[in-house]
């Protein structure tokens, strides 16, 4: 999420809280109205994390403060009670932001930790049911793509001691010629190899 969507988001939030906050200033305490701008901060702070939480506290403190303090369309304050309500407002924005985005953390969190549990749930049921070693080798393939989110292949020695490309995910999936060489030359080595390997870069 790039900071320019992020900070036009943050002013739709305080555009939209503060165009519901002004019907009730005549009729609220001014303090009451900092609630709106809260709901707003706690509402991009579930969906953008603490940045955008902080981001919006910032705006809808600079927006509470030029709308609905003394003197109005201005960011002086005149009078202790506007600096007591313009304080609250700040610890209460930022306390709420923050506490949403590490919400969201950990909701993002729990959902990956669980995606990695049913990624290895399925890959140990799969060795479980797997009867030959060609089954256990598409498993394995299956597992690392899955986990990785790439194409995966498994490259094993033959018995003249070429190697020899077993399994992969997707079964039609076919490893490329330099990538091969690469591999085959690794194997020789007895080294791990890469595309980003100045050992193996002319290959």
């Amino acid at each position: 999420m790039g900071w320019p969507i992020l900070l036009a988001e943050a002013v739709g939030v305080t555009v939209i809280s503060t165009a519901i906050a002004t019907p009730f200033d005549r009729f609220v305490p001014v303090a009451s109205l900092a609630v709106i701008y809260l709901v707003g901060v706690l509402s991009i702070g579930m969906r953008r994390g603490i940045a955008g939480a902080v981001l919006a506290s910032v705006l809808g403190f600079l927006a509470y403060n030029y709308f609905f303090t003394s003197p109005y369309y201005s960011l002086r304050v005149a009078s202790h009670e506007s600096v007591v309500a313009l304080l609250v407002f700040t610890v209460s924005a930022l306390f709420t932001g923050s506490l949403a985005g590490r919400l969201k953390q950990q909701i993002e969190f729990m959902r990956v930790t669980q995606a990695r549990t049913q990624t290895l749930y399925d890959f140990a049921r799969k060795i479980a049911s797997a009867s030959t070693t060609d089954d256990v080798l598409w498993a394995a393939a299956a597992h690392i793509a899955h986990s990785l989110e790439c194409h995966s292949l498994i490259l094993m020695p033959d018995g003249a001691g070429d190697l020899q490309q077993v399994q992969g995910f997707p079964r039609s999936k076919r490893i490329w010629r330099p990538r091969f060489c690469r591999s085959a030359l690794g194997l020789s080595k007895e080294r791990a190899c890469g595309g980003g390997d100045r050992h193996f870069a002319r290959l």
